[in-house]
């Protein structure tokens, strides 16, 4: 169909909005489409059912609150096996106040992984130059962005058990 030629990929996806599997299954295989799978069933299973949102992306809400992205392929590229899950960060208090319950080995853990995925410095990108400096698990920060929410791109089994966590976390916070 010549036509369909002369449309980008984000008009006909805005015009289908396809669900995240069928996008899944044209972008992914083997090991990232199973996870990738796994992710989305895990969503609607929460009842925060990935909804499209751009090329290759969808928004997952809770009670009409943004909870975070997930993207595959690439927005239009269709990039192979490329998976990005962004969770938006909540308030400190409520890290906190989840570790309380935690052993002091899954503290370590859980903190070690929120600081390598979590805490940029600031690269002066515009909206926060030159960073803010932040006490994030009584451990103070410098020149840190405040833009704390990056993606986290082809997650593996332990990264994915911390996404998890972190939904949970944003669930309950928009509880209240």
């Amino acid at each position: 169909m010549a036509e369909d030629e002369h449309y980008s990929a984000y008009e006909k996806q805005k015009n289908s909005k396809p669900d995240v599997k069928e996008i899944i299954s044209i972008t992914c295989d083997g090991e990232t489409k199973q996870m990738a799978l796994e992710f989305a069933d895990y969503l609607y299973e929460l009842k925060m059912k990935p909804t499209w949102a751009s090329t290759s992306s969808y928004a997952f809400n809770y009670k009409g609150k943004r909870g975070g992205y997930f993207k595959v392929g690439r927005g239009g590229n269709f990039e192979k096996n490329n998976v990005d899950i962004l969770i938006y960060p909540v308030e400190m208090k409520h890290y906190e106040n989840y570790l309380l319950t935690k052993s002091e080995e899954e503290k370590a853990i859980f903190k070690n992984t929120f600081f390598s995925l979590y805490l940029k410095h600031c690269s002066c990108c515009g909206k926060c130059a030159p960073g803010i400096c932040a006490s994030i698990f009584k451990q103070d920060f410098e020149n840190i962005c405040r833009w704390i929410a990056p993606g986290i791109t082809n997650p593996n089994k332990g990264q994915i058990k911390f996404i998890k966590e972190l939904i949970d976390l944003c669930r309950n916070y928009i509880e209240g």
